[in-house]
């Protein structure tokens, strides 16, 4: 019995309890028609009720434990972005010689409506990234990502962020920048990569040019 598991155990005697519950009502009443009618009645609603718990049931709990997950990675992502994110995106936006044109298209204060999400999303979609090495302290830098590597380690083990590619094609982008910071003994006088004609990446992250 310790090799047999439960699932198959419970079927079985399920099961055994229907035919013993069907042979008591033949004691009882003896009528087969009665029976078969009810039994044949049972069998033939199984394919609906497959259908109901198979295909509804199970993609309505489906859609709500993937909500669930989703609003689980939404925190993970926001303290990602607390953490370092949000002083990356600082230090790389700073060195941006194109930044001013960006700040003015997205000067609108406090109250911001859902249109004005979506054309600042458009504009910034639009926008040609280009980070200026001379710009940024690679130092100071290379110090920050060292810092914060172990919280970046720790949220790239997280089996939540497979649900979503593009923060996770992010993270892969901030460990190519510490890497390529790190294993670089000298951080001065490094040439500036060429502006690109579009987006390098999803992120504007390019890497340092050798």
């Amino acid at each position: 019995m310790r090799g047999i598991k439960w699932p198959i155990v419970m079927g079985l005697s399920l099961v055994v309890l229907s035919v013993l519950l069907y042979l008591a009502h033949y004691l009882i009443f003896r009528d087969l028609h009665h029976i078969f009618i009810y039994l044949l009645g049972d069998v033939a609603f199984v394919p609906l009720e497959v259908l109901l718990v198979t295909l509804v049931i199970h993609e309505l709990l489906k859609a709500r434990e993937k909500r669930n997950r989703m609003e689980k990675l939404n925190m993970i992502i926001g303290v990602f972005f607390s953490e370092v994110g949000r002083e990356l995106l600082t230090r790389l936006s700073n060195a941006d010689p194109k930044l001013k044109e960006v700040r003015n298209k997205l000067a609108k204060g406090h109250d911001w409506s859902e249109i004005d999400f979506k054309e600042a999303v458009d504009q910034m979609m639009g926008h040609r990234f280009h980070v200026d090495i001379n710009l940024i302290d690679l130092k100071d830098l290379r110090r920050f990502l060292m810092g914060n590597r172990e919280f970046l380690v720790r949220l790239l083990e997280n089996p939540s962020l497979m649900e979503h590619e593009t923060f996770t094609d992010l993270l892969w982008a901030v460990f190519h920048l510490d890497e390529e910071l790190e294993y670089r003994d000298e951080l001065d006088g490094i040439n500036p990569p060429p502006i690109p004609n579009s987006p390098p990446w999803p992120f504007g992250l390019p890497y340092l040019s050798r």
